[in-house]
């Protein structure tokens, strides 16, 4: 009796095992389909951040949240895109997870994840590492950011993405966004607005030499007699003709004005020519080319100036002219060529003359050794 008691007690117990081991499998798996497509950072909250720091094999910069807004430091600290400072705060809020593996040090190489710090890693294998951090110097966020998933490699079954990895740095995970190279230098954090001034609210624009002071003389000046007018030149060199396309588009340069860096001023670098651009509403817009255009574009300072009765268009001039005048921009390459810098780049160029035969020959007469049969003829 007590042997059959005990054989049923050891039943029961394997039954109750069996039982135990099922509900905690069924519960990893639960756990499993849950970090897929789940959040990566459940609980983060981005409000409490006040600096973003960046590192590449490249170097490293920060953002830093001050009380007149982002500032990104590149040596000195400089005005950040909100817009895109707020997209990379929410985008971390909604990474989501592919897929998730162990971090082996075959995989931290190949997928870019290696240290901006190691040394000992090619540089190729080195990733971006973005920490995220609130006013007491405490971690919000550390986010290693490697290649782009590519669908090419054996991870074949896994969602477009890129790999990353967070903190612990024991996991590599494919999220669903991707941390573009552009993220990962200054210039791609500042605020690169300038000015947008609509082509047809340019009232003049008077060009003048410059260098240790501004010269009275206006090399070229183009105006509108009133609003709706055509612009032109009022000023110019006697005997020259004046190109269309070239004052339309010095009347376009201040549209939607971006620049593509910033920087300190040279004190030993002094501005070639002075453009100034005036609006109908009377604010000028002061524009002193600093140097050639290259490749690369042009250096230019902006001063914004008002001197009317307006009290508002004062202030919004007051608030542009803060915002602009400490710094040298460099300007695209594309927006400079519209940049008339003298009167002769506004000049109607000389179309050239059809060229006629070689000398010695008649019209219509081929030249020696052209074979017609090379092009189908008889």
């Amino acid at each position: 009796m007590r042997n059959r008691t005990l054989l049923v007690m050891l039943a029961v117990l394997v039954a109750l095992s069996g039982v135990t081991a099922l509900i905690l499998y069924l519960s990893s798996q639960k756990d499993a389909e849950v970090s897929m497509g789940s959040l990566l950072f459940e609980k983060l909250d981005v409000n409490k951040a006040t600096l973003i720091k960046v590192a590449s094999a490249d170097g490293s910069f920060t953002v830093t949240r001050k009380a007149n807004g982002w500032q990104v430091d590149k040596g000195f600290d400089y005005p950040a895109d909100f817009d895109k400072v707020s997209r990379f705060l929410r985008g971390l809020t909604e990474l989501k997870v592919g897929r998730s593996f162990d971090a082996t040090p075959e995989r931290i190489a190949r997928l870019t994840l290696a240290s901006p710090a190691d040394s000992a890693s090619k540089k190729d294998n080195r990733g971006a590492l973005f920490i995220v951090m609130d006013d007491k110097g405490g971690e919000i966020v550390r986010l290693l950011v490697g290649r782009e998933r590519s669908g090419k490699d054996q991870f074949e079954g896994m969602p477009q993405g890129q790999f990353v990895l967070t903190g612990d740095g024991k996991k590599i995970y494919l999220v669903d966004r991707f941390f573009e190279m552009e993220e990962q230098k200054p210039a791609d954090w500042m605020d690169k607005a300038l000015v947008s001034v609509e082509a047809t609210e340019i009232k003049s624009i008077t060009c003048r030499a410059a260098g240790q002071g501004i010269s009275p003389v206006a090399v070229y000046e183009l105006a509108r007699a009133e609003k709706g007018k055509e612009i032109t030149a009022v000023v110019f060199p006697a005997g020259k003709k004046t190109s269309r396309g070239s004052i339309e588009r010095m009347t376009q340069f201040l549209g939607s004005l971006t620049c593509d860096d910033a920087d300190r001023p040279d004190p030993g670098i002094l501005a070639t020519s002075i453009i100034d651009f005036v609006s109908f509403a009377g604010v000028t817009y002061r524009v002193s080319v600093l140097g050639a255009t290259t490749e690369d574009g042009c250096p230019v300072r902006i001063q914004v100036l008002y001197s009317g009765a307006d009290k508002k268009v004062a202030a919004e001039a007051k608030k542009d002219n803060d915002r602009l005048s400490p710094w040298v921009f460099r300007v695209g390459k594309w927006r400079c060529d519209y940049l008339a810098r003298d009167a002769e780049a506004l000049e109607e160029k000389p179309v050239a003359e059809p060229q006629g035969p070689p000398s010695g020959m008649e019209m219509g007469q081929m030249p020696p050794g052209f074979d017609p049969s090379m092009f189908g003829a008889p």
